[in-house]
Parts: C-alpha cells; sequence; structure tokens
C-alpha cells in the first residue's frame, strides 16, 4: 500500500486551507508509529484492512474534522489539533460564577469561540445520530459500543501538563484526552490512540 493516508499528500499539498503546523505534525507522527497492515494490497476493499487508517479533513456533511483514525477491526478517533497559544484564551463567568464561555483575545479585542472539547465531540454524535445511525441504535442495546468512537485534543504550541491545567476549571471527561506535542513519541503511541494496542474489538 503506497499510503494509508486519504487523500494523499498531493492533494493534501493543494488544500485550499493549507494543513497547519500542528496537523501537519501530527500526522506524520501517526503514519510513523501507528500499525499498519502490510499485506493489504491496492485495490482490496478497505474494510480487509488490518491496521489504521488516517484521514485528513474528511467531509462530513457539512463538518470538517482535522483528523480522523480509522481501524476497521477496532474502531474509530477523532482528533481536534490546535495550534493554540493558551495565554491568548480565558473563559467567562456569569453571574453565579460557574464558567459559561470560552474567549480568544488579542491586543485589539476578544471574542467568544468554542471549546475544542465541545467540537470534537460535537464530530462523535454527528457519526452516531447521523451519518453511521446503525452505531447509535447498536449503542442503545449495548452501552459500551459507545465507546468504538474516541475523542481527543492535540495542543501543537503547549505540554500536555500545561493544556489540561488550563482546562481543569471545565472538568472536562475523562474520556476526552488532551495532549500536548511533548507526548509524541514513539513509545507513546498506545497513550495517543489507546486503542492502538487491540488487533480487534466488541
Amino acid at each position: 500500500m503506497e499510503s494509508r493516508i486519504f487523500p494523499d499528500w498531493d492533494h493534501i499539498k493543494n488544500f485550499h486551507n493549507p494543513l497547519t503546523d500542528g496537523e501537519k505534525t501530527l500526522l506524520i507522527y501517526l503514519d510513523n508509529n501507528l500499525p499498519k497492515d502490510s499485506n493489504w494490497k491496492v485495490g482490496s476493499p478497505l474494510s480487509e484492512y488490518h491496521g489504521w487508517l488516517i484521514f485528513v479533513q474528511p467531509y462530513l456533511n457539512g463538518s470538517r474534522p482535522d483528523i480522523i483514525l480509522f481501524n476497521p477491526y477496532v474502531g474509530i478517533q477523532i482528533i481536534e489539533v490546535k495550534d493554540w497559544n493558551l495565554k491568548c484564551y480565558g473563559i467567562t463567568y456569569n453571574k453565579d460564577k460557574k464558567q459559561s464561555e470560552m474567549y480568544a483575545t488579542n491586543k485589539e479585542y476578544s471574542y467568544t469561540i468554542k471549546r475544542p472539547d465541545k467540537q470534537v465531540e460535537y464530530y462523535k454524535n454527528l457519526l452516531i445520530e447521523q451519518l453511521v445511525p446503525k452505531i447509535g441504535e447498536t449503542i442503545d442495546n449495548i452501552n459500551k459500543v459507545y465507546g468504538l468512537i474516541k475523542v481527543s485534543v492535540y495542543f501543537h504550541n503547549e505540554t500536555t501538563e500545561r493544556a489540561n491545567e488550563f482546562f481543569r476549571e471545565f472538568k472536562i471527561s475523562k474520556n476526552i484526552p488532551l495532549f500536548g506535542q511533548d507526548m509524541l513519541k514513539e513509545n507513546n503511541i498506545h497513550k495517543i490512540v489507546k486503542d492502538s494496542v487491540l488487533d480487534k474489538s466488541i
């Protein structure tokens, strides 16, 4: 198999919105470290690929997640990539001192933005509820199937500790891990893609 990245690099280089440094760095890391299927032949169905396929900014009913990882025998992981310097971001509070919104700021003004954990969670729900409703139907009967699709957020310009410290006030679910560039080491792939150690799953 020439490449398990879709689209291939020639098409990626011609994206209308070029990859950010974070997207490109993470993409190369994943391609170098995720298990591949060396026996798969070009022309064979992708459903028979025993390894991890990598989809870059796939079109999902009007949305474009940054990266989706797919192993036909294990599951899916959606990764939101942020090239943020968290010094330029903050949290606004309502009168009851409960966090309400996240904002970005520059020298001139501030503006509200969508939290990255909510964004990646939205993509997961889009798959379950609209694009592949059969998954949603199965989840209704077997709760643990919900873990078939995992999500995470990568902060290219921050450490894992700093990212988690910043978002601690939001009490983000443990099912949405946040990680920084310091995690991109060869022996850490199982920490970034937990299911990468599996050959098959439910």
